[in-house]
Parts: C-alpha cells; structure tokens; sequence
C-alpha cells in the first residue's frame, strides 16, 4: 500500500492549437498545429528560521507534439514564374521529457521575492517528415519529380532550462488603497545534442551569404552595447497593480 502524504500538490497543464495555411487569394494550403501537456507533483516547505522564506521543489513528465502539412500548385500560388506543377511537404513530432525544477518565494514587510526554475529534458522522441514535387513539362522543364523523407534529427538528450525572477513592493498607502509595484525577468536557454547542432548548422550555412570583414571600432562597439541592452531588456516587465 502507498501512502501520499496529503499536503503535495499535483498540477495538471494541457492546451492545444491549430490554424490554417491560405495564399494571398485565401486558397487553404495546409495547417499547422501542436499540443501540450504536463503532470507535475510538488510540495511545498516552509523554513522555521525564517517564516518569509519558502520553497516548493517539483518533478513530473511532459508531452509535446507537433504536426503540418502544405501542399502548393501552380493554381494556387501567384508567384508567375513558378516552376513546380505541384510541391508538398509534412512532418509530425512527439516529444517526451522529464522536468522538475523549484518555486522560490519570500515576503516580507512589504517587499516581494520570487525566483522560479524550470528544468525540461527529452528522454525520448519520434520526429518524421516527408516531401515531394514535381517540375512543369515546359520549354525550360522537363517535368521531372522526386521525393523522399525529410532529415529530421533526434532531439533526445536536449535540454531546456526556463527562468523568472521576481521583485515586488506593496505601498501601504491607506486601509482601502494598496498600491504594488512589480518588476519581471523571464530568462531562457536551450543545450541541444550533438545531432541537432549539426542539423542546425548545416540548415543555417545552406542560407548564409557572405558579407565584408571589414568594420570600424565604433560598429563594434555599438553592436556590442545592442547586445547588452537586448540582454537586460528582453524579457523584462514592469507593472502596476493597485487594490481599492
């Protein structure tokens, strides 16, 4: 007999979406769609030497998956050189993980703290992809076709980290009127295996173009001071929320 002390929580998370791919004349070229899921368990502790402080450690399993499909002719593209009689493509992805990670929490005296961190790894996946097209028979096609599965790589062992600090101060104003002020940082960051970094980097090299070496100090400092504001910035919220 397995006994669950009553004071874990469990969580359920689910949702799902879907659209439709149309053409500039809203002819449906496809559609796109993807759902997730996640089973999470966790309990929560609170420290004795500090009655502000707590933290809620958690694990659990979650599932994503993924699908599309397209297909255009030369009837429902506008493009007037087109040279394809018809081209297609689908995919579908299932994607398995582990995740656990902690809730952080301190308050006190008004002030608020808050550190969440979410830990995902793909333990397992069945990723598939396919295409085919076939060429116009014209004086510049000989209307040929070809197809095949498309190079899809194994995402096990890639994992995902996902993190959001909080910091808040609640102004005790008057009895009816509590203004709270709160400041957000969502950081986040992808370790992928060996396999995707190569799909990756030959996918990107495929599209890359070359351009001049040649840059002054100052570019270099400009775009080194972009990439710093990105950094701070991004992801950063600030609100307001006022209680009569």
């Amino acid at each position: 007999m397995v006994s669950i002390p009553h004071d874990f929580e469990f969580f359920f998370i689910g949702g799902s979406f879907s659209m439709d791919l149309d053409t500039a004349k809203n002819i449906s070229v496809g559609e796109f769609g993807a759902s997730v899921c996640a089973l999470l368990v966790a309990r929560k502790f609170e420290l004795s030497c500090l009655d502000a402080f707590s933290i809620k450690p958690f694990f659990g399993y979650a599932y994503f998956s993924a699908f599309g499909d397209a297909s255009l002719t030369s009837e429902s593209q506008t493009y007037s050189f087109f040279p394809y009689k018809h081209v297609s493509g689908n995919f579908e992805g299932n994607l398995h993980f582990i995740s656990a990670g902690n809730f952080l929490e301190f308050k006190k005296n008004g002030w608020g703290f808050s550190f969440n961190l979410i830990w995902l790894f793909c333990f397992g996946n069945s990723i598939f992809g396919e295409y085919s097209y076939q060429f116009k028979k014209n004086l510049f096609f000989d209307g040929s076709s070809d197809g095949g599965n498309l190079p899809l790589p194994d995402a096990s062992g890639t994992h995902l980290f996902a993190g959001k600090m909080e910091v808040s101060y609640k102004f005790l104003v008057g009895k009816n009127f509590s203004p709270t002020v709160r400041v957000t940082k969502t950081v986040g960051a992808v370790v992928l295996n060996r396999e995707v970094k190569d799909f990756l980097a030959a996918a990107s090299s495929s599209y890359s173009t070359v351009s001049s070496s040649s840059a002054d100090s100052s570019t270099d400092s400009s775009s080194t001071s972009e990439i710093l504001k990105k950094a701070l910035l991004s992801g950063t919220s600030i609100s307001l929320k006022i209680n009569f």
